[in-house]
């Protein structure tokens, strides 16, 4: 697994879905678990605290109520996800320039090389996929296999103009559950190596890449579109840091 490239890659992406990160982060592992390691807390007890913290906000700051919002919805997961609250399911992209701009953002954060990460989606034997019609029949702490979940709009409207929800769709997310047993493990190393293809670009071709990308598909490399702030982000970020996640 591995590779590097200066080139731009064709639209069509086929079968893969995309997570850009800087070359700091050598794998893909669950937020959750960034700086728990080889924490002896529990998994559940840790993302139950989250969850509901989330909850409270959603309730309290936003007056988002009802029946799914609920620590064990799946949509709540991957809303907070979204807004970076440490999960053990990861955000990828079905758009490989969505994912390129964030791994150039995030590597010229962090003065590093950009990883584009693209992981096969489509006829993988490890990873299993939900249809979004059968959401709520899973519970996000019995899931024992890895499975891809497209969100689905389950908010009404004035609720989704208040979590900017339309940031999720701009960035075409797709959620990899992760389960309980497996919540430590990075997925690259769980999942076999040719579901994988990595992207290494080094920041001496940043620039040209860029520019070569705004002309072909006429979108800006430059301006933070799928990356606009969100009061959540730090909200989430706070939750956080009180779990030490």
């Amino acid at each position: 697994m591995g590779g590097t490239t200066s080139t731009v890659l064709s639209t069509n992406a086929g079968n893969f879905v995309f997570r850009g990160l800087s070359s700091k982060y050598n794998c893909i592992k669950p937020s959750l678990y960034y700086k728990q390691n080889n924490s002896n807390n529990n998994v559940q007890e840790i993302e139950n605290r989250l969850l509901n913290g989330f909850i409270r906000i959603l309730k309290d700051d936003y007056g988002i109520q009802g029946d799914q919002v609920t620590s064990n919805s799946l949509d709540i997961w991957f809303i907070a996800r979204h807004f970076h609250l440490a999960s053990r399911f990861v955000e990828f992209t079905r758009d490989f320039l969505v994912g390129l701009q964030f791994a150039f953002e995030y590597a010229k954060e962090s003065n590093n090389n950009a990883y584009l990460w693209a992981l096969k989606s489509e006829s993988n034997s490890e990873i299993k996929r939900i249809d979004s019609n059968s959401i709520d029949s899973i519970n996000p702490f019995e899931i024992y296999d890895y499975f891809f979940v497209n969100p689905r709009l389950l908010l009404a409207k004035e609720n989704q103009t208040k979590l900017a929800f339309d940031r999720m769709f701009n960035q075409h997310s797709i959620f990899l559950l992760q389960p309980m047993k497996w919540a430590s493990i990075p997925v690259t190393e769980k999942t076999n190596n040719s579901s994988w293809k990595l992207f290494e670009i080094r920041q001496e071709h940043f620039y040209c890449i860029s520019k070569e990308v705004e002309k072909k598909y006429d979108i800006s490399m430059t301006k933070k579109l799928l990356m606009i702030d969100h009061p959540l982000d730090n909200k989430c970020k706070e939750l956080n840091k009180i779990e030490n996640v």
